[in-house]
């Protein structure tokens, strides 16, 4: 067993979704990228053309190896999410 997986088995879902997603490509781990998403509680709107998709712009920024885009989209869907918890309007973080 390699370092990497000696730590990760002692890692919650929820920590392995985390780092899954702040750290792309740099973690191996049993999540796949779709029950790290899921668990984040990221998904796309049910309209079809609706935008943004956070998750399906995540899976391709990690498809083509584009992490720090990924880790940016994580982010803002982080930053949406604590404003929508302390009661206010999303607003553009950057």
């Amino acid at each position: 067993m390699n370092e990497n997986e000696k730590l990760t088995e002692k890692l919650s879902d929820t920590d392995k979704a985390f780092a899954m997603l702040m750290y792309p490509g740099r973690l191996p781990g049993d999540l796949s990228l779709h029950r790290a998403l899921e668990i984040a509680g990221i998904k796309d709107p049910a309209k079809k053309n609706a935008r943004p998709r956070p998750a399906t712009d995540i899976k391709r920024f990690i498809r083509d190896k584009e992490y720090e885009k990924a880790r940016d989209e994580f982010t803002q869907h982080n930053k949406k999410v604590l404003d929508r918890l302390k009661g206010k309007p999303y607003s553009d973080h950057s």
